[in-house]
C-alpha cells in the first residue's frame, strides 16, 4: 500500500493529531463550560 517513508509520516501525523485532540479535550474539560451547566464539574 504505502512505502516505508509515507507510512512513517502517516504514523507521525496520527500520533500528533491524537496528542493534539487529547490536549484539546483536557483543556476543554478543565475550564468551566457554560454549555454543560451543572455537569461541568462531573468529569
Amino acid at each position: 500500500m504505502y512505502d516505508h517513508e509515507t507510512r512513517a509520516v502517516l504514523e507521525a501525523a496520527r500520533e500528533y493529531r491524537a496528542a493534539y485532540i487529547r490536549d484539546a479535550f483536557r483543556a476543554f474539560f478543565r475550564r468551566p463550560a457554560p454549555a454543560l451547566g451543572k455537569h461541568a464539574h462531573a468529569g
